[in-house]
């Protein structure tokens, strides 16, 4: 234990010598998470991990970068550049290209999701240290505002140039993108470890207690509410107008937008630490036991199950003709999307801890302690 621990501080001391500010010159501007893929975590503001690019198995490593610091759980890709908060409170980013460090800020202790970005501005939410909310420009390198008193296990969401922020708490908060001046704040009376979901006027959120609720994104005001009685762990998902919840014990729930009423619901018998995905009759669903079960989304009809070594530790990304899923018994697994069938695996050594993104013909994670890897088509 003790030379684990001198290991650490010896990581920590090399990282902190390393770049000491994140400026990005040609940093691209005008990237609206509502209109992208990537820009936020969970891929999307619907928290729906659906990629609209993909890449044909077989797949191989095209680099993996040990930074000497712990990668959150995701990753913001923009054009050229992939950008992530660290588990020990940094803002980084890195080239798509290559791998190669870009750059680093310290914004507090701990940034577990990445950051997401809005008209030429990163924002970054933090779960421990004194700001939980912090506004940074990597064009001119610097802090544009932070709130403080607000820790947070949630992905920011902006719109209409107002940011939304669900703290650990159970208070969602209303910021101005440029100034951070508060607009409106409302209390959903749970505490939530979780990422909030965004649609048309309907911003979602789903709480340790099973409280679904849904507020109108522009005033806060309460819209409804339905009382689930089980934890809620994974991001509520929005899809052609349904919210799907999945519980700790491993029920999904499927409820309306518009009213919050229970349309429907399926048990899984076992536990669900990770939102669903859905794409179009398709439900995808990584259970704990390690099954990714496939399910109609119309009659609830299980379609097939694939069985891994061990569980989930994330949503997978699914695309057109594929689902990419990372695996913490440090496995890799590509799966045609409509059978099942395994294409592709491939060993880690080290658990992966995001769901992938694709970004300029690559596909890119986040996997234990300190490493992304990036893996590619094989060349022609």
């Amino acid at each position: 234990m003790l030379r684990r621990h001198g290991q650490f501080l010896l990581s920590l001391l090399v990282f902190s010598a390393g770049c000491t500010n994140l400026k990005i010159v040609d940093f691209p501007q005008h990237l609206n998470p509502l209109n992208q893929n990537f820009l936020t975590a969970h891929v999307n503001y619907h928290r729906n991990a659906v990629g609209d690019q993909e890449l044909s198995p077989p797949l191989v490593q095209r680099w993996r970068r040990n930074y000497v610091f712990f990668p959150g759980e995701g990753l913001c890709g923009a054009e050229k550049n992939i950008y992530l908060g660290t588990g020990n409170g940094y803002l980084a980013a890195a080239r798509v290209s290559d791998g190669k460090l870009l750059g680093k800020k310290s914004l507090g202790e701990a940034c577990a999701l990445p950051p997401t970005l809005y008209e030429g501005i990163l924002y970054q939410s933090l779960e421990g240290g004194n700001t939980g909310l912090v506004a940074y420009d990597p064009r001119e390198g610097k802090i544009l505002w932070h709130v403080p008193g607000i820790l947070s296990k949630s992905s920011p969401l902006v719109k209409d140039r107002k940011v939304f922020l669900l703290n650990q708490d159970g208070v969602v908060q209303c910021h101005n993108f440029l100034t951070g001046d508060l607009i409106w704040s409302k209390a959903i009376d749970t505490q939530a470890h979780n990422s909030p979901a965004l649609d048309e006027n309907y911003l979602i959120t789903a709480g340790l207690n099973g409280k679904v609720s849904a507020l109108e994104y522009t005033s806060g005001v309460l819209i409804w509410e339905n009382s689930i009685n089980d934890a809620i762990l994974a991001d509520p998902v929005i899809h052609e107008g349904c919210v799907y919840v999945a519980t700790y014990h491993g029920t999904l729930y499927l409820l309306d937008m518009k009213t919050g009423i229970t349309l429907d619901s399926l048990n899984f018998d076992n536990p669900v630490y990770y939102a669903p995905v859905i794409d179009g009759s398709m439900i995808f669903m990584p259970c704990s036991n390690g099954q990714l079960i496939a399910v109609n989304r119309h009659s609830l009809d299980i379609d097939w199950k694939f069985q891994s070594e061990g569980p989930w530790g994330s949503s997978p990304l699914v695309t057109a003709n594929y689902i990419y899923a990372a695996n913490l018994d440090e496995k890799f697994y590509i799966l045609d999307k409509k059978s099942g069938e395994l294409l592709q695996q491939i060993q880690l050594g080290g658990r992966p801890r995001s769901t992938p993104i694709i970004i300029d013909k690559k596909l890119i994670f986040c996997c234990e302690n300190t490493t992304i890897v990036a893996y590619g088509q094989e060349d022609k």
